[in-house]
């Protein structure tokens, strides 16, 4: 029976859902594949999966993927039956049976399926399947002559690069347009802004229990929990962006021939959607430091006592507003004095400078240099001088950080630290320089009335202060501020317009992951919620904002990037750099 052109369309559309999902959970259960206590219950789940996969492409007409699928499930059979036969060349032929359903997918949506051509790789199914049978032991099991896996192997990132737009993460979704999700958010983020105008306008409502303050205090209070409710909307699991990692981490031991044990903790933890592909990068770049450099071979490991296996450890965990994901491993850890000696062939390190002056994290800090490697040859993993300084990069246009710690002998482990989301914030607004600027209030570590006998002079710009015996740099955003202020109308505060004859009475002490430091302020306005706004193409880089935000009096606000002015304050004047307990 011929179905209506329109129903069909509905039908694939409703496929390429469905089977999303589903390519999903196998491919997760094919790298769990590679550890044998889990292959009976993995295999059952991937051969009902690809009996679903058979019977839904079957029931539109899909006769091509039906009868790719009725192949998969034959090996699978087998597979089930003897569970021990799984090795390494099969799980890579089960994921590129994976890969090859998602280019499907990807031709499906674009209408373009009778270009799909599968053939070379059902012929690989059909040899897995003869080989299994014919064979006695594991070790006799042969795939396909090797000219022929390395054809089809070549084309995988091809195929993965454009089946990954059909990745899908959770069972129980709809299908949503994410310029609806982003419209729906924007008017969210206007509520919020209006609330803060009509809390400006009326005043405190908890003082008074009046109908009127009471039905304010209402309105405030839903305005808050539809917010919370419309952020979550934002958040996806972390999951997609490490099961991709772990499949780089899978292909990349095999290349180099170290046996790798991968380990992951919180693939269910939420973040912004948006971190979710742009974090996949960054992870790339630190598995692969950590699969070329760090983890040895299984001779070295021995001769350590190490066990044969290397370990990486993918870790995700919120902490209040903030998401930290560690990559961990458990190999030879950082040489300083390795890193130090490449870093001054490579003109990295400073006139004069010894490396008895540095501290560990002054050697780190070469590694995200641009240029920098530690590799004696260039080759397909590393020695072209491009990777954590990228990685840093893409972190950092997440708002985000990243630090290490090393023990040589023991390993490394990367901490990324990101803000669970950066639409909306809570801040401080303050007037620095006639100009009303939003501090995020989870950046704040403490305000301060400034004495001016705890204000010490430098020189004619560097000043720092003393707070129960810590030294604090002070930093002065004036220059960045007044800059950006040129862009931006509506920004001035009614006094101080030009910020000539203000009066710093206020220091705030601002932290990141490893610094303090000082600014100073002239007045506090007061708290609030706003809605984070993106800088437009007009502003530097590095301008020391997030964004701009419409406060509560309908004037503009620069809303800081605390770990922006950070970096800043260290570059400037590393000397007075204090370390948070």
């Amino acid at each position: 029976m011929d179905i209506p052109a329109e129903l069909l369309r509905e039908l694939q559309e409703q496929f390429i859902d469905e089977i999303g999902f589903m390519l999903d959970d196998c491919e997760e259960s094919f790298l769990k594949l590679q550890t044998e206590d889990k292959r009976p219950d993995e295999l059952t789940k991937i051969f009902r999966l690809a009996h679903c996969i058979k019977g839904s492409a079957a029931s539109i007409g899909l006769n091509a993927v039906a009868e790719f699928s009725h192949s998969l499930e034959d090996c699978l059979t087998i597979l089930r039956a003897r569970p021990k036969a799984v090795t390494p060349a099969i799980i890579s032929l089960l994921l590129r049976v994976n890969d090859e359903l998602r280019n499907y997918l990807s031709l499906l949506r674009e209408e373009k399926q009778e270009s799909w051509n599968a053939d070379r790789l059902k012929i690989e199914i059909t040899n897995a399947i003869h080989s299994l049978n014919s064979s006695s032991s594991v070790e006799e099991i042969t795939l396909a002559p090797a000219n022929e896996f390395e054809s089809v192997n070549s084309n995988t990132s091809e195929v993965q690069a454009r089946s990954e737009q059909n990745a899908v993460h959770s069972n129980n979704s709809i299908k949503l347009e994410v310029s609806r999700l982003e419209r729906v958010l924007n008017l969210v983020g206007e509520l919020v802004v209006i609330k803060s105008q009509v809390l400006e306008t009326f005043g405190d409502t908890s003082s008074n229990h009046t109908v009127e303050n009471d039905l304010l205090s209402l309105f405030e209070k839903t305005i808050r929990e539809l917010q919370d409710q419309t952020m979550t909307m934002r958040l996806s699991a972390i999951k997609p962006a490490f099961m991709r990692v772990q499949r780089i981490i899978r292909e990349t031991s095999l290349k180099l021939n170290k046996p790798i044990e991968v380990v992951i903790e919180g693939e269910d933890v939420e973040v912004d959607r948006a971190m979710v592909d742009l974090l996949i990068d960054p992870l790339l770049h630190i598995v692969r430091n950590a699969l070329d450099h760090g983890i040895e071979n299984t001779e070295q490991r021995i001769l350590a006592g190490k066990k044969k296996s290397g370990l990486i450890r993918l870790a995700a965990r919120q902490a209040g507003a903030r998401i930290i994901v560690e990559i961990a491993d458990d190999g030879a850890g950082i040489v300083n004095e390795k890193v130090f000696k490449r870093a001054t062939e490579r003109g990295l390190v400073a006139d004069g400078i010894k490396i008895e002056q540095l501290t560990n994290a002054d050697i780190y800090e070469y590694l995200f240099m641009p240029g920098f490697s530690t590799a004696d040859a260039v080759t397909e993993l590393s020695g072209r001088g491009v990777g954590l300084d990228v990685a840093r990069s893409n972190i950092q246009r997440l708002k985000g950080t990243i630090n290490l710690v090393s023990v040589p002998g023991q390993g490394t482990t990367f901490s990324i630290v990101l803000p669970l989301t950066t639409a909306i914030t809570d801040g401080i607004v303050a007037v620095i320089e006639g100009l009303r600027v939003v501090v995020p209030i989870d950046s704040v570590l403490e305000i301060a009335d400034l004495r001016e006998k705890d204000l010490i002079q430098l020189d004619e710009k560097n000043q720092i202060i003393k707070i129960r015996e810590k030294l604090i740099p002070i930093f002065k955003v004036n220059e960045f501020l007044r800059h950006s202020a040129q862009n931006i109308e509506n920004i001035q505060t009614p006094h101080g317009r030009n910020g000539e004859d203000e009066n710093h009475n206020i220091v705030f002490i601002l932290k990141s992951d490893t610094t303090a430091f000082g600014l100073l302020v002239s007045n506090i306005i007061g708290q609030s919620q706003v809605l984070v706004k993106p800088l437009g193409p007009a502003f530097a880089d590095e301008n020391g904002l997030s964004g701009v935000a419409i406060l509560g009096d309908g004037k503009v606000g620069l809303v800081l990037d605390v770990e922006m002015l950070s970096r800043l304050v260290r570059r400037r004047d590393e000397q007075f750099e204090v370390q948070i307990a």
